[in-house]
This record gives C-alpha cells, sequence and structure tokens, in this order.
C-alpha cells in the first residue's frame, strides 16, 4: 500500500462496474483558501453526474504537481495536474456538509 493517494484533477478516472456501465470519478479543484483545498469528487454514470462530495483538505500535508505548498497565498494551487493525500488523511475523510447543517 502507497504512503500517499494521487488525484489527477480535471481527469476522469474509470471505476469498476459489473452492470457494464461506464462509471468514472473525477476530481476537481473547487476551492482554495490559504491554509486548505476543496476537491470535489463528481461521480458520473455513462457521462450522467450521479453524485458530487466536496472534502477539505489542509494544505500543509498534501503536495501539489510534486511541491510542497507555503500556505501564504489563495491561488497556490490554481493550475494543479496531480494532487497527492498522505493515506491516513484519505482514510479520514468525511463531506462537507452544507452551510446551516447539523452537524
Amino acid at each position: 500500500m502507497t504512503d500517499h493517494i494521487t488525484l489527477r484533477i480535471g481527469q476522469e478516472a474509470p471505476l469498476m462496474s459489473l452492470t457494464g456501465q461506464r462509471r468514472t470519478v473525477c476530481y476537481l479543484l473547487v476551492h482554495e483558501t490559504k491554509r486548505a483545498l476543496l476537491i470535489a469528487a463528481v461521480e458520473n454514470l455513462d457521462g450522467i453526474c450521479q453524485d458530487a462530495k466536496n472534502y477539505w483538505f489542509p494544505k500543509s500535508v498534501v503536495l501539489v504537481d510534486g511541491e510542497k505548498l507555503r500556505c501564504q497565498a489563495v491561488n497556490e494551487a490554481e493550475d494543479a495536474n496531480v494532487i497527492q493525500i498522505p493515506s491516513w488523511l484519505w482514510a479520514k475523510k468525511e463531506p462537507c456538509k452544507p452551510m446551516g447543517a447539523s452537524r
């Protein structure tokens, strides 16, 4: 098992489908703050969006295009192609809740 998960931003990754339908997931960089990245995982079934979940990840532990971010600017990762997230953090991820939703 690797020590990190690699997300290719904007590229579809095929998932296994036992029904013969084309199922893919695409990761998008949705928003960026000085300290975190909001990444969306969009699941498609035969080209139609079925589900989208957003996840926040701290910039201090992710690698963007193989480099650690300085966590000082808002647009450090705007042209990212590959984001690497530590496996332990990926395992603990939880989808963002809409604003105002109870915890």
